[in-house]
Parts: structure tokens; sequence; C-alpha cells
């Protein structure tokens, strides 16, 4: 499953459900509504607050955590055909979440959702046609729910218009459009397309190569916990000559390494054979430049997911 598919809807779910094709039995906002309301709300058939309150059960947000009840309330607002709701529920199924994952059903809950207009349904079925996920693989059709998804601002959806012109998926290779929305999806914040952006930048592709650009992206993909921009600005600290760090160096590639311990190696190895080796004084200082960057940035890591290096 795509890692970077894991996370970051139920984290930006509770604040931004669209509410497409969703019945109200009153007037006031959902997103303001207590517990208690939204509860009532949700019994009297108010489709947008079983979406909220299957979001505040799935993270234990001011309520008992509870996935069994989270699954339920989703289900029944996919059910009264709540876009929102077939989206989640078709999410829990696409990563296995809550459910045993079943890659068929995700993509009939997302065809639902997205035929229904719903922005993030649009990008999750073009990464499964992309893929070849419970679908049979179809570039063309990843391509026109990428564009569907990105035309509504969509930054997933962008992100994957914009890689569809810079490869030729589904569509003619185009550099301009893969850097038209390339750079839309990263100016609004995803990181995945500022990496791409600073790889771009970095090799000259599509772009003039320019290395202050190409740290910049991987800088602000970084500072999100990007493992592929951690590494990058490892080497960065490691290999550029005005700029030389390699306590900085190994601060991100120890950063790399509490999400993807073999990428980190991938970094020392690499390295290695271009004669840079880090002294015991320079790992210990990177590794508590590291630990101070996770506490600062309040990035929360798993107790058993260190990284020692090689």
């Amino acid at each position: 499953m795509p890692k970077f598919l894991n996370n970051w809807i139920f984290a930006l779910g509770l604040a931004a459900l669209v509410c497409v094709g969703c019945k109200q039995s009153n007037s006031k906002d959902v997103g303001q509504m207590t517990i208690a309301e939204l509860q009532a709300a949700a019994n009297q058939g108010n489709d947008q607050a079983m979406v909220r309150l299957g979001l505040f059960y799935e993270v234990g947000r001011g309520i008992t955590q509870d996935t069994n009840e989270a699954v339920k309330w989703y289900r029944k607002a996919a059910s009264d055909g709540n876009a929102d709701g077939q989206f989640t529920l078709g999410y829990c199924y696409f990563i296995g979440r809550d459910v045993s994952q079943d890659f068929s059903e995700a993509i009939k809950l997302f065809s639902q959702a997205a035929n229904a207009g719903q922005s993030r349904a649009q990008m999750l079925l073009g990464e499964a046609y992309a893929r070849g996920l419970g679908v049979e693989k179809n570039n063309q059709e990843a391509f026109n729910w990428f564009q569907k998804a990105a035309m509504q601002g969509e930054v997933g959806g962008q992100y994957g218009l914009g890689i569809c012109y810079q490869r030729g998926v589904g569509t003619e290779t185009n550099e301009v459009e893969a850097l038209n929305w390339l750079k839309k999806s990263a100016e609004s914040g995803y990181d995945k397309a500022q990496v791409e952006l600073g790889k771009m930048y970095l090799n000259g592709f599509g772009v003039n190569q320019n290395l202050t650009e190409a740290f910049n992206w991987f800088q602000k993909a970084g500072m999100q916990g990007n493992p592929n921009a951690e590494m990058s600005l490892g080497f960065y600290y490691a290999l550029e000559n005005t700029n030389k760090d390699l306590i900085e160096s190994y601060k991100w590639i120890t950063l790399t390494g509490y999400k993807d311990s073999s990428l980190a190696d991938i970094a020392l190895n690499t390295l290695k054979q271009r004669g840079i080796v880090f002294s015991p004084e320079q790992i210990a200082a990177g590794k508590r430049r590291a630990d101070e960057f996770v506490k600062t940035n309040q990035f929360v890591l798993p107790s058993t997911n260190q990284y020692n290096g090689l």
C-alpha cells in the first residue's frame, strides 16, 4: 500500500468534510456540534453528523476510541448515500483500517463517492487505476480521475496529475503541465509534490537546474517528516561544498531511519561509497539534533522504531 495514504486522510478528515449529498436534521453546522449533539443528530438521520461522529470515534477525540463504532457510522452514512461516508468507509477497506482489506469493496465505494463529486475519492480512484488496486490497471482512467480531483483543488489529485504529465501516464508527456500541477500541489503543502519538485530542480528535469530551489523544496517536505526529503537533505549537507555539515547530514539520515531504516542504510552506504564516513562524535551529535528536532516539531514516532545506523 502506498505509504502516503496511511495516515493523512484521517488526520485531515475532521476539518475537511465536503458534505456532498448529505441530509441534515437541523440547520446547525455539525462542525460546531458537541459529541452529544452529534450523537443525537446522527440518530435522527443526519448523515453528515454520522460521518463526523465516526471520525471522532476513530481517533478517540472527546469520546472513548471505538473503531467498530466508527465503522458502524461510516457504513450508515454510506448506505444513506452520503459521499463522505462512502469515501471514508472505502478508505477503511482500501488500507484495511478497522475492516479486512478489500480493494474491490473500496473501489465500489470510491466510485459512488467520486461520481457524486467527492474529490478525495476521485484522487484515490486515480491511484487505484494507476496501480491496479481492485481494478484492472488503466492509465487513461487514472489520468481522468486525477484530473477531476485536481480541478477541484485536491492536492493529491494535483500531484497525481502532475506525475501523469511528467511520465506520460494516460496522456502525452508535457513538462509544462507537469511543472504547473506539481507546483500547485507543492505550494499547497503536499510533501510528495515538494519532493518531486526538489528532484526536478536538482537534476534539471523540465526546469533549469537550481540547487537552491531543490534544497528549499526538500527542506519544506523534510519539515513535514517525508523520509525521501530527509534522505535528500542528508545527502545535501554531506556533499554540498558550501554548506557541508556532517552533523546536520547525520541528523537528517537519522530522521529518515525513524520511518524507514532501509532507506537510511542506503543513504549511509551511498555516502560511504563517496568517501563520507561519520565519526563517532558526529554520529552522537547528529542523533542529539534529530531527537531535539522530533521534540520541537512534536513528531510522533513509535517507541520501538529507533535507528542506530549501520
